[in-house]
């Protein structure tokens, strides 16, 4: 039995595997293309690494240098911090949905690959960039030939544009609906 952790590629601390960045306060790394490694009690080593997974953000209690010389069990208390997490659900498949961060580029080649979308062939590759200020979640679009509209609304491109929990978004021809995770 083991448990999923991801490694700093800056500082080589163990973070828990949903981390987004480095818990470390000198060192604050981006973890989110970090995949996390499956660190085994057995034999103290780790896996090869699983996929990447996007969950909510959590901080490691604790000091813990080196995944080897850790129990398992420690490696995987954490205390939960404020989520910042949304998603971005298929308005004719709600089972569709995308998991979003701030900063998410939303494409046929974005960060957040909407290909499997129905009619996903008019989205443009890098179509809307998604952005959380602490506050609130913004989409700003980075399209200059297929439109992107909220709630009815056309977004010019290069403009931003405030987003609340259930605003629909329509990428081309495709509806989505906006979620904040934990409503």
């Amino acid at each position: 039995m083991g448990v999923q952790v991801k490694r700093c590629p800056g500082c080589g601390r163990v973070n828990d595997q949903f981390s987004v960045f480095c818990v470390n306060p000198d060192c604050k790394a981006s973890l989110l293309n970090v995949q996390a490694e499956r660190v085994s009690r057995d034999n103290g080593g780790a896996a090869p690494p699983s996929s990447a997974h996007e969950g909510p953000v959590e901080e490691q209690t604790g000091d813990a240098e080196d995944c080897s010389a850790r129990d398992a069990d420690e490696v995987a208390h954490t205390e939960r911090l404020p989520r910042s997490g949304a998603q971005l659900c298929c308005t004719e498949d709600d089972q569709l949905c995308f998991s979003v961060y701030s900063g998410a580029v939303v494409g046929r080649e974005g960060d957040v690959d909407v290909g499997p979308l129905p009619r996903s062939n008019y989205i443009s590759r890098r179509h809307v960039r998604l952005s959380y200020d602490g506050e609130r979640w913004r989409v700003e679009n980075l399209s200059r030939t297929n439109p992107t509209l909220v709630n009815g609304g056309e977004i010019p491109s290069g403009e931003r544009h405030p987003l609340t929990d259930g605003d629909e978004i329509i990428l081309a021809n495709t509806r989505l609906t906006f979620r904040e995770r934990g409503r």
